[in-house]
């Protein structure tokens, strides 16, 4: 029983990291094709910025390297939280688990 509510949860948090790295990348997306990126470009430079890995190219404009300094800080802070979001199903059935067998609660 245990092991179909962590599989739900399980699924369900991943559905929630999932649309919110869409819409996380999408963000980015069209804020570097407002700086006149390609779509490749501006697709491939998301990513980087996403996973923290920096650009491909030098910000040239003060607009495009405010862009990039706001998306950074915002994707680091919602990559945390997507990770926290993933790992608390487990985390509550460790808990729950580690909880009956604990001496004091019998």
């Amino acid at each position: 029983m245990h092991k179909q509510i962590l599989f739900r949860k399980l699924i369900s948090s991943l559905i929630w990291v999932l649309i919110l790295l869409c819409i996380t990348w999408g963000i980015g997306i069209g804020g570097f094709l407002l700086l006149d990126y390609t779509w490749i470009d501006a697709i491939y430079n998301s990513a980087l910025v996403i996973t923290s890995m920096g650009m491909q190219s030098t910000m040239v404009s003060s607009a495009g390297k405010l862009f990039v300094a706001i998306y950074g800080i915002i994707c680091n802070i919602i990559l945390i939280n997507m990770m926290g979001i993933a790992i608390s199903p487990i985390i509550q059935y460790a808990v729950s688990i580690m909880k009956h067998k604990l001496p004091f609660n019998r």
